[in-house]
């Protein structure tokens, strides 16, 4: 608390006007509690009555609510979302895969901006209320275990150009070509996935 105070006292100060409401209360208290989680916490971190923050200690795809094109991102590392920011959890690691080859494809994106509303400077947004009208195509186990090839080889490669980002290898361009070759392979598979042809992708611009 004295760390927390000390780092970010406006913080504290905003909290401390729901303290009432962020206190733990007893069980069977209407409106309350049901029980803590294990563990010593203070009174403004996250309580049982958010029933749902394991899921956030999953595995799990996280992406924003605004954004050019699709930015779903696999965490794996239990990482809490800050923003305003959305996950999907509660996938298996093929499943997790599968569907961010679908998510991240230019074709996603193409058939996204034909539903979702945008602001100023042609950005999206990936709320509920547009990502639940989007289908997701089945695949042959064929298609699907080349997809998730695809997927699980540039996860491999971003985390390789990751590390090299601040030297000047000549590593960084060879993977950046690796990158946007997969990344054809996977637009064109995921098109034919949707029953969409090179015509059909043009018309959606």
């Amino acid at each position: 608390m004295a760390w927390l105070q000390a780092t970010y006292p406006a913080v504290i100060d905003y909290l401390a006007q729901f303290k009432d409401r962020l206190m733990p209360k007893p069980k069977g208290h209407i409106g309350g509690w049901n029980g803590r989680k294990s563990g010593s916490y203070e009174w403004y971190e996250i309580q049982d009555s958010i029933d749902y923050y394991l899921e956030f200690e999953k595995p799990k795809i996280i992406y924003p609510d605004i954004a050019l094109n699709g930015k779903f991102t696999l965490d794996l590392n239990g990482y809490y979302i800050i923003n305003t920011m959305y996950m999907i959890s509660g996938l298996s690691q093929e499943q997790n895969h599968y569907l961010l080859g679908i998510l991240n494809s230019d074709i996603f994106t193409k058939l996204f901006t034909q539903i979702s509303s945008t602001i100023r400077g042609g950005y999206l947004r990936w709320i509920a209320q547009y990502m639940e009208k989007m289908p997701i195509p089945t695949a042959t186990d064929d298609q699907r275990a080349t997809l998730i090839g695809w997927v699980e080889k540039q996860l491999a490669t971003h985390a390789e150009l990751a590390g090299l980002e601040a030297t000047a290898s000549d590593r960084r361009f060879e993977l950046k070509e690796a990158v946007a070759k997969t990344d054809k392979q996977i637009n064109t598979l995921v098109a034919g996935l949707y029953g969409i042809d090179e015509a059909d992708v043009a018309l959606l611009g």
